[in-house]
């Protein structure tokens, strides 16, 4: 998928530190990591959520636990254990923090409002955007505490996972409008 930036990084189009991989899958770290060891597997081939897998391309999870596993070798931890997180949709925990886009130099803009004579006008809503979904991630974290504790599971404190990064300047201050014609977009 062209917009997919798990299938871009496969191609080589964005640079990441790619710590093992297979014939099926790769692993890197990730950039805002929320553990010590905090790597991302993903399959080589796109499948967007677990919510696609079919019979015919179910076996990319055993090739991904595969690599993790010769991951927690490589990295020392295998005897002590390691767990290993699926995400699917915004309430599994399945979230993307835009300012990583950001950090990768990609300029972020609020909701389209208008387009007219080739001028491109965005609603200067981004930071609230941001904002709310930033709150929306954080419940999700309360809920699973919540879980964990009413459940007595022994499970680590990650406090690394609540740290939201401070907002880029295209987030602080974003752009409003943009001149396709000045700006040589087509």
């Amino acid at each position: 998928m062209s917009d997919c930036l798990f299938c871009k990084i496969i191609e080589g189009e964005i640079p990441t530190e790619i710590v093992a991989e297979n014939e099926h899958a790769l692993a890197f770290r990730d950039i805002n990591p929320q553990a010590t060891t905090h790597m991302l597997v993903i399959p080589r081939k796109h499948i967007a959520s677990t919510r696609e897998l079919i019979k015919e391309n179910v076996d990319a999870l055993s090739h991904m636990a595969l690599l993790a596993n010769e991951i927690s070798i490589s990295e020392g931890i295998s005897d002590e254990g390691y767990r290993w997180v699926i995400n699917t949709g915004s309430h599994g925990g399945q979230t993307i923090d835009f300012r990583r886009f950001a950090q990768r130099g990609i300029i972020l803009l609020g909701l389209t409002k208008k387009f007219k004579d080739g001028l491109l006008c965005f609603a200067n809503d981004l930071k609230e955007n941001i904002a709310q979904g930033d709150k929306n991630y954080l419940s999700v974290l309360n809920k699973a505490d919540d879980y964990v504790a009413k459940n007595n599971l022994d499970l680590p404190e990650e406090s690394e996972a609540r740290i939201i990064e401070s907002n880029p300047e295209c987030i602080t201050n974003p752009i409003l409008e943009l001149n396709l014609d000045k700006t040589n977009i087509r």
